[in-house]
């Protein structure tokens, strides 16, 4: 079989060995072609070589001849795992697929998308849906309802959506089942999936996704079968992998196209994904842009990197001229409190710890935020979860306060390196509690996003997570002339 730069390096070949052989997707690419318009294309959907390739190797066919009769003619995959870097059209994929499960694959279908979370299915759903709506040839044969489902107009099949939990799924019968980012999946929710097929003699399910970490147990299983049929043991089961070598690294064209189908095929460039990932970090490099399984608790930042951002910190001028972020955490027995100042000065936010104390109390934090207020207009960030109480103190005296959720808290994260990274902040070098907790600060992926562990990290993190929080807010508050208390 020939090989392109933009195939994946791991596949189950066709049955045939080569690019001749019967098979579903030239149908359904001549439907793509003639008629499929997608919300991110002007005019219509022109697929790019991987995309045609993969579609068509994924609706493989046996031959009318083959030697078991009982396979003659039929689809050949019963299930399918797909893997690429993200932003490589995965969801695009999804979508046309949803389609051929409608009009093309078996009479009354069942098409089913499961995703981990709401927003993930939604983007696989809004884009058939929006196909339907701007496409007369769909429209007039389905159509999207306000129940979240598109069904077909003479009421024999539908497409439907259900949330990633095993009860959702039971009993529901499936001809196709799409399932997004498999590495945040259970087994349990695949195996229902699947169970759901027996009605139908064609039925695939598909999963379609990036690598994992350590707790992505389905998706390890789903590429040790993988591994198993690519040299012939399952010809049911396909694979189809984009990734790096281990050991790649930014700089490497070669490796950025070999888990990146749309780089190799040159509908993006190389550099245009190495600019968008490189402030991101190794761990999110490694996942996302190479498409390798990571280990679910890291270290967070680069030695290097940090030791380049200590310097001077926040001047006591600096902080009179600029308005000042005060970041507060507390250790995990409520022992410890650490509250840094921080100001966006020029284009590098500045901080430093300005104070840090032993067996605090509420009264006590409380007191030194009024003490701080004192000095000047300001702002305050800290934890939801760990200092809600001061939310409620802060929001009863008018003062302007962020409090972080979770979700805010993993964001804060992921600023904080990007600009560690691109040198966008600078800490006070002679900040001795900060020094002893940012190299053991172990960074928890939480599915496609992270944060520092404070019972991982085997150290208290109150001066990381002040600084962190602090520096956050400094760097995204915009001023405004109505307070916003959240």
């Amino acid at each position: 079989m020939a090989s392109e730069l933009w195939m994946p390096g791991k596949f189950t070949p066709s049955l045939s060995g080569t690019e001749d052989f019967p098979t579903d997707g030239d149908k359904l690419i001549r439907v793509v072609d003639a008629y499929y318009r997608d919300k991110d294309s002007p005019g219509l959907l022109v697929l790019d070589p991987p995309q045609r390739w993969l579609i068509r190797h994924m609706l493989e066919r046996y031959p009318a001849d083959w030697h078991d009769e009982r396979l003659a003619g039929r689809l050949r995959y019963t299930e399918i795992c797909v893997s690429m870097g993200r932003q490589n059209g995965k969801s695009l994929i999804g979508a046309v697929l949803a389609l051929y499960g409608m009009l093309m694959h078996v009479p009354n279908p069942e098409v089913v998308g499961v995703a981990a979370t709401a927003d993930q299915v939604r983007q696989v759903y809004n884009r058939v849906a929006w196909t339907v709506a701007n496409s007369p040839k769909f429209k007039g044969v389905i159509t999207p309802t306000v129940s979240k489902a598109i069904r077909r107009n003479d009421g024999r099949g539908q497409y439907k959506t259900l949330p990633a939990k095993e009860l959702s799924i039971q009993s529901s019968p499936v001809s196709l089942g799409i399932m997004d980012e498999v590495h945040l999946l259970k087994q349990e929710v695949w195996d229902a999936i699947a169970a759901g097929t027996s009605n139908y003699d064609e039925a695939i399910v598909i999963g379609i996704t990036t690598a994992g970490d350590d707790n992505s147990k389905l998706l390890k299983t789903l590429y040790d079968r993988g591994e198993q049929a690519i040299t012939g043991h399952d010809e049911r089961f396909g694979f189809f992998v984009w990734e790096a070598p281990a050991g790649s690294t930014i700089d490497d064209d070669a490796a950025i196209i070999a888990a990146n189908p749309s780089v190799a095929c040159g509908r993006k460039s190389v550099e245009d994904r190495r600019d968008k990932w490189k402030a991101r970090g190794k761990t999110a490099i490694d996942h996302y842009l190479f498409n390798q399984f990571v280990a679910s608790v890291n270290g967070w930042v680069d030695t290097d990197d940090w030791l380049r951002i200590t310097g001077e910190g926040l001047s006591v001028q600096e902080a009179l001229d600029n308005h000042v972020v005060y970041g507060i955490d507390v250790s995990s027995e409520y022992d410890y409190v650490t509250i840094t100042a921080n100001a966006k000065v020029a284009d590098v936010v500045k901080s430093r710890i300005v104070f840090s104390g032993a067996t605090m109390n509420r009264e006590s934090i409380l007191e030194e935020c009024k003490r701080l207020k004192a000095l000047g207009a300001c702002t305050f960030a800290f934890d939801d979860v760990y200092l809600k109480w001061l939310r409620d103190e802060m929001k009863s005296r008018g003062w302007e306060h962020y409090a972080l959720n979770t979700q805010e808290t993993c964001e804060a994260w992921s600023t904080m390196l990007r600009l560690v990274i691109n040198e966008g902040v600078q800490v006070r070098r002679k900040d001795d509690t900060l020094a002893a907790q940012v190299f053991r600060g172990k960074a928890v992926w939480r599915g496609d996003s992270w944060r520092i562990d404070r019972h991982k990290s085997g150290v208290e993190t109150d001066a990381l997570f002040a600084t962190a929080m602090g520096v956050y807010i400094a760097e995204t508050r915009k001023p405004a002339t109505l307070q916003l208390f959240v």
